[in-house]
C-alpha cells in the first residue's frame, strides 16, 4: 500500500505533522457544520492533489504531499455549504496559477489557498457572501447531522449582538459596528453611538475564544487552531518568531488607525477579536 501511494505523492513529514494539526480545526468544523464540512475538505484536498498530478505525472514524479496542506487550508478557509463544483475551480486555480506556473513546490510566492480563496471570492462573491448558515448547538451537534440549512441573520439587524450564534460572521459584523458608530459620532447622534460602542464591549470573547459560532469553516475556534499550533511548534515545523509576526501586524495596525482617527472602538478588546472573530 505504502508502495502505491508513493506513486503519487510525496512523502514530506512536515506536511504530514501539518494535515495531523488541521484535523483539529476540522473536528470544530465538523461540530459546527456538519459531516459535509469533512466531506468538503476532503473534495478540496483531492482536487488539488490532482490539479498538481497532472504536472508532476509528465516527469513521472508524485505530487507534493503539500497539495494536500493546500486542498485542507482551502477549504478550511472557505465558508460551509459553498458548492462543490465551486471550490474545485478554486482548488484548480490555486494550484495551478499559484503554485505550478512558479516552478512547483517549494517555489511558489504566494500561498496557494490563500490565492484560491481570492479567486473564489472575486469570482463568486454573491455565493461567498450568502454561504453563512447557522452552527449546530448542544450535545454532539454536527456529528449528528449532514450540513446546517439556516441561513444567518443580515449584518445589519445582527451587528448589535455580534456573537449570538444567528449574527453574521464576526468580523462582518464588527465592520458594520464600526462603521455604525462612526456615522453616530459625525451626526452627533450620541444615543446611537453608545448603543454601538456597548455592543462592541459586549462581545463575549470566551465564546468567540471556544468557536461554536459562524464563519468560515476552519477558522471560528481559537482554542482548536492554538492546540494545532502547539503540535506544530511540539514537531518542530513552526517557529515563535514567525508566529508573532502576525500578532504584532494586527496590532500595530489597530494601534496606526487608532492613532489616525480611522477606528475609534476601543483599541486592546478590538485587537482581541481581530485574532480569535474568526473568518
Amino acid at each position: 500500500m505504502a508502495n502505491f501511494l508513493n506513486q503519487y505523492i510525496q512523502y514530506q513529514k512536515p506536511q504530514i505533522n501539518m494535515l495531523m494539526a488541521l484535523c483539529l480545526p476540522l473536528l470544530g468544523a465538523v461540530y459546527n457544520f456538519g459531516w459535509r464540512s469533512a466531506l468538503y475538505v476532503l473534495f478540496s484536498m483531492f482536487c488539488c492533489w490532482f490539479a498538481e498530478y497532472l504536472f508532476t505525472r509528465r516527469e513521472k514524479k508524485p505530487a507534493s504531499a503539500a497539495s494536500l496542506v493546500t486542498g485542507a487550508l482551502l477549504g478550511l478557509i472557505s465558508p460551509p455549504n459553498v458548492p462543490f463544483w465551486m471550490l474545485a475551480v478554486g482548488a484548480f486555480f490555486c494550484m495551478i496559477f499559484g503554485k505550478m506556473v512558479f516552478g512547483g513546490f517549494g517555489k511558489n510566492i504566494f500561498n496557494p489557498a490563500i490565492v484560491g480563496r481570492c479567486f473564489l471570492y472575486i469570482s463568486f462573491p454573491a455565493a461567498l457572501a450568502a454561504s453563512w448558515y447557522v452552527p449546530f448547538q448542544g450535545g454532539v451537534a454536527g456529528f449528528a447531522a449532514y450540513t446546517s440549512v439556516t441561513r444567518t441573520a443580515d449584518v445589519d439587524s445582527s451587528m448589535y449582538n455580534v456573537d449570538s450564534v444567528t449574527s453574521a460572521t464576526t468580523l462582518t459584523s464588527i465592520k458594520r459596528l464600526g462603521q455604525a458608530y462612526r456615522e453616530a459620532l459625525a451626526s452627533q447622534n450620541h444615543a446611537a453611538a453608545n448603543k454601538a460602542l456597548q455592543a462592541f464591549k459586549n462581545i463575549d470573547l470566551g465564546r468567540l475564544f471556544v468557536g461554536n459560532i459562524n464563519g468560515s469553516l476552519g477558522e471560528t475556534s481559537a482554542i482548536l487552531i492554538l492546540l494545532a499550533m502547539a503540535f506544530l511548534l511540539y514537531q518542530k515545523v513552526l517557529f515563535i518568531p514567525l508566529l508573532l509576526g502576525p500578532f504584532i501586524g494586527i496590532f500595530a495596525t489597530k494601534l496606526l488607525l487608532y492613532v489616525l482617527g480611522l477606528n475609534t472602538l476601543p483599541l486592546l478588546h478590538g485587537c482581541l477579536i481581530s485574532v480569535v472573530g474568526g473568518g
